[in-house]
């Protein structure tokens, strides 16, 4: 039986999964397409052009993203400003319950005993102290990923995590990295530092072995990536 999520039917995952990549493991594999939103400025004109042309994707909200939109997934590389800038309480009071495919278990993330709509995803650390000390430290992450980790940006480990999730179209949302502000007006400042940008530009593009099925909405990404097929 399908789930519903984000306004849509979101597929069940028909295959299980060994889920070697997180912890605890992750027991299925996704298909088709996925919408990274990350929290720049033309976040909402992206997300809402997106969703006309992909109208049954899924959706993975990458940091402040989780307040804006309705996602089965959010991410963050910081995982303590998850509950710090309060972006799991948002999604939940800004788009409300329900349950996400393959997150079957009780929902930990706002302290609700209920089932949950969407989960909470991470990046492990590298040594097995250090992860025990992270999942101890925040317990509303559901799943810790190994290789979700780069030097491009959350929005760039979160497409990691979709690739790992298992889908085979990611498209990027306010993803431009480009100067500009964030979603909600507020100065972006690593974004305005041509240094830092072109750091994060170098390392997308040398990341090559992620690079297949990624497109993007806007801005750089888009010049890189190119647009979805329409």
């Amino acid at each position: 039986m399908a789930a519903k999520a984000s306004g849509r039917l979101l597929r069940e995952p028909s295959q299980p999964f060994s889920g070697n990549a997180a912890a605890p493991p992750y027991r299925y594999r996704h298909s088709g397409p996925v919408l990274v939103c990350g929290n720049a400025w033309c976040l909402d004109e992206d997300f809402a052009a997106a969703r006309a042309i992909r109208p049954g994707a899924a959706v993975i909200a990458v940091n402040g993203a989780s307040a804006r939109v309705k996602a089965d997934f959010l991410y963050s590389y910081h995982f303590m400003n998850f509950r710090r800038k309060g972006w799991l309480a948002r999604q939940a009071g800004n788009f409300g319950p329900g349950r996400q495919a393959g997150n079957l278990g009780p929902c930990r993330q706002a302290g609700n005993l209920g089932p949950c709509r969407f989960s909470v995803h991470s990046t492990a650390a590298k040594s097995e102290a250090e992860q025990a000390s992270r999942a101890h430290s925040a317990p509303w992450v559901d799943y810790w990923w190994r290789e979700a980790r780069g030097q491009g940006t959350s929005a760039w480990c979160a497409v990691k995590l979709a690739r790992l999730l298992g889908f085979d179209e990611i498209i990027l949302c306010g993803v431009p990295l480009a100067p500009g502000p964030y979603a909600d007006g507020r100065m972006a400042r690593d974004f305005n530092r041509p240094r830092i940008l072109e750091r994060y530009r170098a390392g997308i593009a040398g990341d090559q072995a992620w690079h297949e099925g990624v497109a993007s909405m806007s801005g750089w990404t888009r010049d890189f990536f190119g647009e979805p097929r329409r």
